[in-house]
């Protein structure tokens, strides 16, 4: 009987000894693991070390202890299945969330800047355009990627040690076809653009060649300027539904500028049909939407031409994108200013019907919520604040317990609908601030206003379109409230009035 019971603690002693390895070795692990992320204040991560400690002489006492018993090791046992789920679930949340945020950003460190001859041209390498004769022209696409094609243009100057002439094509498949032409000797195209030549031209690009690249570095802000330094992000949502992230008219355009410190969110949204200098060339006057036909950096340069400010950061969706995050989400909670129904949608041929306060709007509902106009006392002014109602209600819903129970599919979602330019760095720095000092956060909102007109535009020369002429003193005020955000040594919680959209 004795040798019997004796067998039966050696067996026990084995899994209690195997089961406590294993949720030591969990433990170790996930507490190196979150410190390499750097997520957690330094007071967070030693109540984090400190709770699997505990844990794991819980666990030791219950396997180990002065007696060794059945009861003890299952209630043992128990506690260390327990504590090995918390933290592979643990590592699952964090792993999978860092993965995908990587995913959407773009590498924000530099842009690789090409180069292109024809094959057959003879020119191959830097040497030979060295050769070159500085009558040859080099083709580059008008308003789009401007500073880094100017950087690439100086490059260039430098290392021949001359400089061309250069000519300016409204597109790419203009650009291209002036290469094979003959027009142009060589073009300047952004690396990230030359997908679309492939797409448009497979026959050409196929005797294209890549001569000389060219790395138009960028300074990386330190971690702690993440959260010491006011910034701004440029929300823009583009009418594609071909996964597009660069190119189609720019829909909905939100700034919001971001004050860390003051823990402080102003929401600028400026109207589509907004009549603006392209590039901040007063010569170049269009609909801000045309800015998105463009590319990105038009976008982005006429915005800050418009509110004097510069736009750090960029997060880009596309129609697509709101049906499918919101549908991922479960359906979000959007607050409605008024009742009304919408024009019926191109992609459903459904009325979809709101009414004023708290509406639950799935994917389809969301997108036909945030396009319509026509049908609101104010049209794209009240737009706007319905978009800013649904990047409310997006955020509400992404920090509630509920995404949990769907939290692949959001990520899933939101990685494969949206591109953003935001350094992963800047993310856990502000959650480990946020997490230190768990602070609320007053987001408030402004809009740009203006009145109907019909003018001739860049894009349109020849007829003339709807705009919305800016009334001025809306601009400045904005400039203003975005100043006072920004240096809110003057700044005065009256004069930004709170957003009954964001407060409901």
């Amino acid at each position: 009987m004795s040798g019997k019971s004796e067998k039966q603690k050696l067996k026990l002693l084995r899994v209690g000894v195997i089961m406590l390895g294993l949720q030591i070795i969990f433990s170790i692990g996930f507490a190196l693991y979150v410190y390499n992320y750097d997520i957690l204040p330094t007071l967070h991560f030693a109540v984090l070390c400190g709770g699997l400690l505990l844990l794991c002489l819980l666990s030791f006492i219950f396997f180990l202890g002065r007696t060794i018993k059945k009861w003890k090791n299952i209630v043992g046992t128990i506690i260390s299945i327990i504590a090995i789920a918390v933290i592979a679930a643990g590592f699952y949340y964090i792993h999978t969330t860092f993965r995908y945020m990587e995913n959407m950003g773009s590498d924000a460190s530099h842009e690789t800047i090409n180069i292109i001859a024809l094959k057959d041209s003879g020119i191959e390498n830097i040497n030979d355009i060295k050769q070159l004769d500085e009558t040859n022209v080099i083709g580059v696409r008008e308003l789009v990627d401007e500073e880094n094609t100017r950087y690439a243009l100086e490059q260039i100057y430098n290392e021949a040690g001359k400089t061309f002439d250069t000519k300016s094509y409204t597109d790419f498949s203009e650009m291209v076809n002036a290469l094979n032409d003959g027009e142009i000797k060589l073009m300047v195209v952004n690396d990230k653009y030359m997908d679309m030549i492939l797409n448009d031209h497979p026959d050409i690009y196929q005797n294209l060649s890549v001569v000389h690249t060219i790395q138009n570095e960028t300074t990386s802000q330190t971690s702690s300027s993440y959260v010491t330094q006011p910034f701004t992000v440029y929300f823009r949502g583009l009418d594609t539904r071909d996964g597009s992230f660069e190119y189609g008219n720019a829909d909905v355009n939100i700034v919001a500028t971001i004050n860390p410190v003051t823990k402080q969110i102003l929401l600028t949204s400026v109207p589509r049909d907004y009549y603006v200098a392209l590039y901040a060339d007063a010569s170049k006057m269009d609909k801000l939407t045309h800015a998105g036909a463009y590319g990105m950096d038009c976008s982005i340069e006429t915005l800050e031409g418009l509110l004097d400010t510069q736009l750090d950061y960029y997060v880009i969706v596309n129609f697509e994108s709101v049906v499918n995050i919101v549908d991922a989400l479960g359906g979000v909670d959007v607050y409605s200013m008024y009742t009304f129904d919408a024009t019926r949608s191109e992609r459903t041929f459904e009325v979809y019907h709101y009414e004023e306060g708290m509406n639950t709007l799935n994917g389809e509902q969301a997108l036909s919520f945030v396009r319509e106009r026509y049908n609101l006392p104010e049209g794209d002014k009240d737009r706007g604040k319905n978009q800013e109602a649904l990047i409310a209600g997006i955020i509400n819903k992404i920090i509630s317990p509920s995404i949990i129970q769907n939290y692949t599919a959001v990520m899933d979602a939101i990685t494969s609908n949206v591109s953003m330019n935001i350094p992963t760095e800047m993310i856990t720095a502000l959650i480990k601030m946020q997490l230190e000092d768990m602070s609320s956060w007053d987001i408030v909102s402004t809009s740009l206003d203006g009145y109907s007109d019909y003018s001739t535009t860049y894009s349109y020369p020849s007829e003339e379109l709807y705009v919305m002429k800016p009334y001025e003193d809306t601009v400045t005020e904005a400039i203003q409230k975005i100043n006072n955000i920004k240096n809110p040594g003057q700044y005065i919680q009256s004069v930004i009035k709170s957003s009954p959209v964001l407060v409901q």
